[in-house]
């Protein structure tokens, strides 16, 4: 009988959005952080204005509007000052506080004029206390999205597959093979700085957490939130399951498009993820659509199917 999948509603996220904004006369970059943050308590969501930090917000603060040096705003004309942007919201708990924070901050932040191009992105942070209860986790994990890290790539914007911010994992299947120490997983991950797109240097911390970078930058809830649904499957289908090394990454088409929905329950099948929860359902249709825009290539003529191919079905099939 095949499992039945379900939305994680509690774990820890923490989301970052990053922008531009115009500077009109008389205002500064730190003026313009401080109105868009004004903005954001006026309406509902309290919120700071301060400089790049990876300190935790305050107490009660549920936005940080910071400054991000790495944000190049655009040149089509001359004499026009921007402010470099990045919202950070608070340690969220769960996908409630998620939908009662973000959407509305992306709707102010885009009515307030906020701007995204090429070189702005979308960082999620999941919290992973399962590093805990057994470190071979993390190998599940890390075996999971090695595997389908091409149709992962091929869900985001062409320029983020060589943007230095975000960079691919290794091709090392079995890099994490023999890891099921705390010891020996920090001994593994510390030739690995915060800019590849998984990033894991906070996994073995007091408070452990990964990030995701590969996401372009965006003010549409509907593509953030199934971006979230996404990765909350993914962590939770890599604890419950055992993913085993493959021996290649799996190509990106649509077939491994569907493999991976299959794989981690955002689609039913019955020798897999026989119940699929109504949400995580939605949010494969928008990643469909997403993977679609990106990569209309895969749809043409054969290269449309509406289920995996057998072998790879049976690739997800066969994680213990």
């Amino acid at each position: 009988m095949g499992l039945v999948s379900s939305l994680n509603r509690h774990r820890k996220i923490g989301s970052e959005f990053e922008g531009f904004l115009i500077i009109t006369s008389g205002t500064d970059a730190r003026s313009a952080q401080e109105s868009l943050a004004h903005a954001f308590s006026q309406n509902g969501l309290s919120a700071v204005a301060r400089g790049y930090s990876h300190e935790p917000l305050p107490p009660g603060v549920k936005v940080a509007v910071e400054y991000d040096s790495s944000i190049v705003p655009e040149q089509r004309y001359r004499g026009i000052r921007y402010a470099a942007i990045e919202l950070k919201t608070a340690k969220l708990d769960g996908v409630d506080e998620w939908e009662a924070v973000v959407p509305l901050m992306l709707d102010i932040a885009k009515y307030f004029g906020l701007r995204c191009n090429v070189s702005c992105g979308h960082h999620l942070t999941l919290s992973f206390d399962e590093v805990h209860d057994d470190p071979r986790n993390v190998r599940s994990l890390w075996n999971l999205y090695h595997r389908h890290q091409d149709t992962i790539f091929h869900l985001v914007s062409e320029s983020r597959r060589s943007n230095s911010y975000c960079r691919y994992l290794p091709n090392e299947a079995k890099f994490l093979h023999g890891a099921t120490s705390k010891r020996e997983l920090r001994s593994r991950l510390t030739r690995f700085d915060r800019y590849n797109w998984l990033n894991l240097t906070n996994l073995l911390s007091d408070s452990p957490r990964i990030e995701l970078r590969s996401h372009q930058a965006t003010l549409d809830a509907t593509k953030a939130r199934a971006w979230l649904h996404l990765h909350l499957a993914a962590f939770d289908h890599a604890c419950r399951r055992s993913c085993q090394a493959a021996p290649s990454m799996l190509p990106a088409d649509r077939k491994s498009f569907d493999a991976l929905m299959v794989c981690i329950g955002m689609k039913s099948n019955s020798r897999v993820y026989a119940q699929v929860d109504p949400h995580l359902r939605a949010s494969a249709k928008q990643l469909l659509k997403t993977y679609k825009k990106f990569n209309p290539q895969f749809f043409t003529g054969r290269s449309k199917s509406s289920s995996p191919s057998t072998d790879r079905e049976l690739v997800a099939v066969g994680e213990e």
